[in-house]
């Protein structure tokens, strides 16, 4: 008899990047009727086993101990416990790209895991992830324009400049596992030309094809135009939280009205602002933070990407 571990464990998980189009990714990926995703969309599970949870204002040089990780084993085989028989079994956790005991702990559990990373333009990825914070008032007190500066909280925050680092943070999985069980996405192809990459989705998860809406984008960045507007329909707005708080029944009934769903996320990205990124601090950023590692990235895995190395 095959070990219930086993069957319930996932058999694709998006590792990464975050700020990258893994929202979008997973929103496009969980209308296809054989793929069943965790009820919990970033577990972070094989990142924080065994690891209490703790806050941001606990812990401000790391926040990533979100306050909904799961961390006991049990808890997290039970996030897959209402999938079909037929279905794939998937989780989107961002933290794992960059987490080598992820890497490790996927290897161990689950070593026949299909694994899947999108990739973006890395100081185009730290500008989305600031603007991200922003959007929940939580940027670091330290301007973005002295991001450049070793040693300061954007240096020491994992889900800021560290997780950029993406060649670094891949051979951690090219080590462990078989290249035909790793598929790395670029997040220009998947905003350019989306149902291109999810067939070639398809086609890696040996799954039938299908047709997948991809006109919505999820998670956007940003600035909030309209607080008031915000402290309603928001991502941590009150009603939210009240709705959370008193009656979660209501709002898992709300999830699962994809045109509801759909008015309150085009809502939320109306009433956001996105400022552009400076030029000039892009090619900064790129040139003296990053290049090293793009070219290491593309030795890696063997592509040009001479189009995110320098900026007219």
């Amino acid at each position: 008899m095959k070990d219930i571990a086993n069957i319930t464990l996932p058999d694709f998980l998006i590792i990464g990047a975050g700020k990258s189009g893994t929202t979008s990714l997973y929103h496009y990926l969980d209308q296809h009727p054989d793929i069943f995703f965790s009820e919990v969309k970033e577990p972070n599970f094989f990142a924080l086993e065994g690891i209490d949870p703790v806050s941001e204002k606990d812990d401000p040089e790391q926040m990533f101990h979100y306050p909904w990780a799961v961390t006991e084993f049990q808890e997290y085989l039970d996030l897959f416990a209402s999938a079909e028989p037929h279905q794939l079994k998937a989780e989107a956790s961002t933290m794992y790209l960059y987490s080598k005991k992820a890497a490790e702990g996927i290897k161990q559990r689950i070593p026949e895991a299909k694994l899947i990373a999108v990739l973006r333009q890395p100081a185009e990825r730290l500008w989305s992830r600031y603007l991200h914070l922003a959007r929940e008032n939580r940027t670091p007190e330290v301007s973005f324009n002295d991001v450049i500066k070793k040693g300061n909280i954007y240096w020491k925050r994992p889900d800021l400049i560290p997780s950029g680092f993406y060649a670094d943070h891949l051979k951690s999985y090219f080590d462990l596992f078989p290249e035909h069980q790793i598929k790395i996405l670029f997040h220009e192809d998947l905003l350019k030309r989306p149902s291109e990459v999810l067939n070639q989705l398809i086609e890696f998860l040996d799954l039938a094809p299908f047709e997948f809406e991809t006109n919505q984008q999820f998670n956007k960045s940003g600035y909030i135009k309209n607080k008031k507007l915000d402290a309603i329909i928001g991502q941590n707005s009150v009603v939210k939280k009240s709705v959370e708080k008193l009656t979660p029944g209501l709002l898992n009934m709300i999830k699962g009205q994809p045109h509801l769903k759909k008015w309150l996320n085009n809502a939320r990205n109306a009433n956001l602002e996105k400022p552009s990124f400076p030029k000039e601090l892009k090619n900064k950023i790129t040139q003296e933070i990053y290049l090293e590692d793009i070219e290491k990235l593309e030795d890696l895995l063997r592509v040009n990407l001479d189009h995110w190395k320098h900026f007219n």
